[in-house]
């Protein structure tokens, strides 16, 4: 009996992991590049942002299905017979994980680079700012009561957004 409890949780684990496979490479539109190799003797950019809408998109599937907390995945009948958690700190480690990947250096100057070459026309960084902010407060403008789920992603984002005014933190250089 307890090899199949044993299976029943790597399967549900393997399904969690699979979830966060798919944001990972969500993820990675924002603030990507297109990278097209060229010879010395070919005209044009080797690399070029990421489509605007596809970028758009990407923050938009974020906050619907990471930031908006997606229950579904951790119904109780099954969640209970693995963890006691009911997600809670799985998914505050999940959203941490896209927070800092989000706000890293390097992709936050891809947002700024993009911008400046192709003006408002790229995806940029102060409206990638305003989509998060958007989206991880929306309760402030909705009224709606914030869930412990929305309050931890609350208290990740803001001690992100502190984390980058720091000197010498991930800001440097921005």
């Amino acid at each position: 009996e307890a090899s199949h409890y044993d299976e029943a949780e790597e399967l549900y684990n393997n399904i969690l992991t699979q979830y966060m496979r798919y944001v990972g490479h969500v993820t990675k539109w924002v603030g990507g590049l297109f990278d097209t190799p060229k010879t010395y003797e070919q005209e044009g950019p080797v690399f070029i942002p990421a489509p605007y809408e596809r970028q758009k998109e990407a923050v938009a599937f974020l906050q619907n299905n990471l930031f908006h907390e997606p229950l579904w995945l951790f119904p109780q009948d099954i969640r209970n017979r693995f963890k006691a958690d009911n997600g809670v700190s799985t998914l505050a480690g999940w959203q941490k994980t896209t927070l800092n990947q989000l706000y890293a250096a390097d992709r936050l100057q891809r947002l700024i680079d993009a911008e400046a070459a192709y003006g408002r026309s790229a995806y940029g960084l102060e409206e990638f700012f305003i989509d998060m902010e958007k989206g991880i407060w929306s309760e402030l403008e909705s009224r709606n009561p914030t869930t412990v789920y929305r309050r931890n992603l609350q208290k990740l984002h803001l001690e992100k957004l502190i984390e980058l005014t720091k000197p010498g933190g991930e800001s440097s250089g921005i």
